[in-house]
């Protein structure tokens, strides 16, 4: 190609600031940009070298590679990948070495970081609305425009955008990642999903037939269908009853739970007959209140119709008075209460004498897996989940409930839900 002189070139402005620093080791090479000078004129990196030799740029100084011809060029592409820059010549030993070189950054070597600034001195070769449009270059200078200062703005723009796109492949390569350790985690979640289901399934059918059977069988033996017992066969037989009757409290607690967690827990809401529901409440209690001498009493100013799910409600207030009377000591009380609360609501309150809650925990009880110990026994009984249950199933209903006790004065607790809006049979 046709030489052009270093001071047309470069030197036309002479005001450009560099570092004064007049030492050519200053920076380290690992902390320098890249900077790939390709064309055929010794002359050129000469003067493009010293233009730039004090430039600075973010606290890094600039590293300079030179190749003559497209053979060096792709040579030290091939060993270099991190050039931030690339100063390229369009005609070297052809009139289009050049753009060759360009497409082979772009879609041989598939490197788009590189910003790449094509310098030509026969800007008639190469019409630069042409190149522009086809080639995936960032920017077009004939090198009689490229003066000492115009060449520092042009690296330095070049330096920024390659600087913003090393963020923007940083931010992006934080995003994979983050995405791989979602996708990761969900499939922990789904591993664990499908183990929760086996294990429920296993539950339902594999615990919950048998021990149904054995339920059954229990009454049977207890009605003498198969025999009189004597009074000491009588009270194993009860025992077992008993203990697998609450063997299956605490499973029908699990599966509740866990369809609560899962989003799949539904309430059927209508008008329901408060009376029936809270008799049928009171008479799955009074046994076990009857065999610890409890009295137990109903007590209803309101006897119209609550919206509620009544299966719901009737577990509600099963599991309430169950608490209270395992709660409280031989010959106490356990009442439930019912009375309109404002003008829309309906107040169920359950009441006992039993040893009371401390403040402290007045909020954890509802909190799953949280147990009381039973001073009367020593011992905690149940799974801790049966007011969390209890809570979840009065949110589900549109209600709320609260609690009002103290240490060895016993307990009230109260569940508040929607007058029915339907007329009263």
């Amino acid at each position: 190609m046709t030489s052009i002189s270093g001071d047309d070139m470069l030197f036309e402005d002479d005001d450009l600031i560099f570092d004064d620093d007049e030492s050519d080791n200053h920076f380290e090479e690992v902390t320098a940009w890249k900077i790939l000078i390709v064309d055929d004129d010794p002359q050129v990196h000469e003067v493009t070298k010293l233009a730039l030799a004090r430039l600075i740029f973010q606290e890094k100084s600039v590293q300079f590679f030179s190749a003559y011809n497209t053979a060096e060029a792709i040579s030290l592409l091939d060993t270099h990948s991190d050039f931030a820059v690339i100063l390229l010549d369009v005609v070297m030993e052809e009139k289009d070495s050049g753009l060759h070189i360009a497409k082979y950054i772009r879609k041989d070597l598939e490197n788009n970081m590189v910003r790449i600034v094509l310098r030509t001195g026969q800007p008639g070769e190469v019409p630069e609305e042409a190149v522009i449009l086809n080639f995936a270059i960032n920017d077009y200078k004939t090198k009689s425009e490229l003066t000492r200062q115009k060449l520092f703005a042009t690296i330095v723009s070049a330096l920024r955008s390659y600087c913003d796109l090393l963020r923007i492949s940083e931010l992006y390569e934080a995003l994979q990642l983050n995405y791989r350790e979602l996708q990761s985690a969900k499939e922990r979640v789904d591993r664990a999903d499908r183990a929760k289901n086996d294990f429920l399934r296993i539950i339902n059918h594999e615990l919950r037939t048998p021990l149904n059977v054995i339920i059954g069988m229990a009454e049977m033996l207890t009605e003498g269908v198969y025999g009189p017992l004597n009074d000491q066969q009588h009270h194993a037989i009860l025992d077992l009853g008993q203990s697998s009757h609450h063997f299956s409290a605490i499973i029908n607690d699990i599966l509740d739970f866990a369809n609560l967690q899962s989003d799949v827990f539904r309430v059927r809401m209508a008008p329901c007959e408060v009376p029936d529901i809270c008799h049928q409440s009171i008479r799955v209690v009074k046994q076990l209140a009857h065999r610890k001498d409890i009295e137990m009493s109903l007590d209803m100013t309101y006897t119209g119709l609550v919206e509620a799910d009544p299966l719901r409600l009737r577990q509600i207030l099963v599991n309430l008075l169950d608490n209270a009377v395992k709660f409280t000591p031989a010959n106490g009380k356990v009442s439930l209460r019912v009375s309109p609360h404002q003008a829309d609501m309906i107040a169920f309150t359950v009441g006992d004498t039993g040893i009371g809650i401390a403040l402290d925990f007045q909020e954890q009880i509802f909190e799953p897996f949280f147990q009381i110990e039973n001073s009367l026994t020593q011992l905690t009984d149940g799974t801790g989940l049966g007011l969390s249950l209890v809570r979840r199933m009065v949110e589900l209903q549109g209600g709320h409930i609260s609690v009002k006790s103290e240490p060895g004065q016993g307990s009230r607790f109260t569940v508040f839900l929607k007058r029915s809006s339907s007329p009263t049979r």
